[in-house]
Order: C-alpha cells, then structure tokens, then sequence
C-alpha cells in the first residue's frame, strides 16, 4: 500500500508541476512542495534518532512526503474562489498525442529519481536510509530553480526557433554555472549545518553530500537540455535520454547498494543522472528542420520534468 502510495504521489507530483507550468501560479506549487520537503527532511530525522526499523514505517513516512503536495495545493486551489488563469486548449488531439508519446518517459524519470529512496532500506539499513533521505532532500533543492526556470522559458525557446534565432548553448550554460555554484553552496551548507542541527549521528552522511549535489545539478541541466529538444520539435528526445538514464541508475542500485549502502545509491544518482545530461545535451544540440513540430513542446515538458 505504501509503495502504491508514493507512486500516485509522485504521478500527483508531476500534474502538479504541469498545472503550475499552464497557469503561471507559481505560489502555490511553491508552498506545496516546501511543505512536503519539510515533511520528508524532519520524519527521517525523528525515525533516525528513535532507530526505527519498520520498512512499512519508513514507506510510509516517505508516501506521506509525496502525497503532502498535492494536498496542500488542493487546500490553496479550493481556497481561491476565482481562478486567475482560465485555459482554452486548441488542437487537443495533438496534446494528447504528445502526452503520450512521452508517458514512458515520465515513467522512467519518476524509476529513476525515487527507486533509490526505495531500494535502500531493503538492499541497505534503516539507518542508511535515514542518512540518504536527509542529504538527498537538501541536495535537491539545487534542482528546484533549474527546473522551474526551464518550466518558464520552453515557450520562449519554440518561438525563437521558429524564429531561427535560437541559442541553443546559452541556457545549458547558465544552467551549468548555476548548478556549479548551487552544489558548492549546499556542500559548504550541509557539512556546517547538518551535524549541529540533527546530531553526531548525522556525521557519517557528510560524504553523500557531494555526489549527489553534483548529480542534483546535472538533473537540473539535463531537464534543460530536454526542454531545447522538445521546444525544437525533438518529442521523443525524453525517451532517448529518461530510459537509459532510469537503466543504467537502477542497475548500479541494486549492484552497488548491497556493499556501499547510501553512498552505492549516492554513485548510481551521479552516474544515472550524468548519463540523462549527456544525451539530453547531445539530442538539443542536433539541427532539427521541423520548426512547426515545436509548437506542441511547452504543453508536455513538465510531464518529463
């Protein structure tokens, strides 16, 4: 049940950031997703500190954290009596077309950012678990901006390639030297802050901090490279990049989690992420001729994101 659980969170998860993307209400996902990460951060702290060995606990916890959002922002959405954004689609077919064209691709995104969460109490320990749930939801926040910024951006990236006046190498670049000085920052953050505030226990978790900053920030560039493909007019670019990516991920999971616990889970994010940013950037960076093809791309990016 709690397994079922974090899958339609996660599924709500994405709705969500796509309704945010549609509507411009940028608040409310905001507000929405904090909460969860508060939820998450501060549960794993508790259970970690009481050495709570309950899978079914720990699931729960973690199903409790997805799920949070999309309640939250259905208790904010029912609250506004008057919409501020009222949508008229045009060429629903071609939507619905794309949606599905890359629901594999969602699929596989959401495999490959959760499973570790998921596989390490079962392949690790409880305490490993502990550790790993703590640093990734810091480390993750690095990948918050990045993706709302593509989120914001898509639109305007089609219409300059509708344009020919599409810069295809600046936005991977702003997102890497974005990436580059978050990492740093949230690195130099957790090894001051994550001792003191939830105890010597937490000190082993230090070495986590690094590679998965790195591969929160490669995240945050590979949904930018995607986004360039989709705004090009590449659709199936989320199916090239997402698939592999989730493979390659899970496969070092379950191979290296056994023996290195957290930091086995640290090392398959890094390299299946690293592998996501390599060929979304090769995919945005390959001419497309079909600019019309584009129009269809900033409906469906969130759904990939």
């Amino acid at each position: 049940l709690a397994v079922a659980v974090v899958t339609m969170g996660n599924v709500g998860a994405s709705v969500l950031r796509a309704a945010t993307a549609a509507s411009s209400n940028g608040t409310t996902y905001l507000i929405a997703t904090a909460g969860g990460q508060l939820f998450l951060l501060t549960t794993a702290a508790i259970l970690l500190t009481l050495g709570e060995s309950s899978i079914t606990v720990w699931l729960a916890a973690y199903a409790g954290a997805v799920t949070i959002p999309a309640l939250v922002a259905w208790v904010l959405l029912r609250a506004d009596p008057e919409p501020k954004v009222r949508l008229a689609y045009s060429g629903l077919w071609r939507i619905r077309r794309a949606g599905i064209t890359v629901l594999p691709a969602t699929a596989a995104s959401m495999v490959m950012l959760r499973s570790d969460r998921l596989l390490l109490p079962f392949l690790g320990s409880f305490e490993q678990a502990g550790w790993y749930l703590v640093v990734a939801t810091l480390t993750e926040l690095i990948a918050w901006p990045a993706t709302s910024w593509v989120d914001a951006h898509v639109s305007t990236w089609r219409r300059q390639h509708e344009a020919a006046t599409l810069n295809r190498l600046r936005p991977l670049m702003v997102l890497a030297g974005y990436g580059a000085a978050a990492a740093v920052a949230v690195i130099a953050a957790g090894w001051l802050l994550l001792v003191p505030i939830f105890g010597e226990e937490f000190a082993p978790s230090l070495p986590l901090l690094a590679p998965l900053a790195v591969a929160a920030a490669l995240y945050g560039v590979s949904r930018g490279a995607v986004g360039l493909a989709l705004a090009t007019g590449n659709l199936r670019a989320p199916l090239w990049t997402d698939i592999p990516a989730m493979a390659i991920a899970v496969t070092i999971y379950l191979l290296l989690i056994p023996t290195l616990g957290a930091m086995g889970a640290a090392w398959g994010s890094l390299i299946g992420y690293s592998a996501a940013a390599v060929a979304a950037i090769a995919l945005a960076l390959r001419r497309t001729p079909d600019p019309a093809t584009a129009a269809t791309a900033n409906t469906h990016i969130n759904l990939v994101s």
